[in-house]
């Protein structure tokens, strides 16, 4: 987890150092990120939604879970491309 004041250019060093494949933000606005030389999948949650998406999993064992699938409504319109 990185903090909401990191700036985009820190967030996109931290992501090729961790060789990162997906950047999930939770946050009220969507903000794309651009400006990477690598692919990265971007998903946008709200708060409010990701609160949501855990309390759906409730109940279930870590084998009936399947976050990417259960992300995949949350896949921002954009994805960070190569420059």
């Amino acid at each position: 987890m990185i903090d909401t004041t990191t700036s985009k250019e820190e967030l996109l060093r931290i992501a090729d150092y961790c060789e990162a494949t997906v950047i999930c933000s939770f946050e009220e606005e969507y903000n794309p990120l651009i400006g990477t030389n690598r692919k990265l999948e971007l998903y946008h949650i709200t708060p409010k939604k990701l609160e949501s998406l855990v309390f759906s999993f409730a109940g279930q064992s870590i084998k009936q879970i399947n976050l990417k699938v259960a992300l995949q409504k949350y896949k921002a319109v954009t994805k960070i491309i190569n420059n």
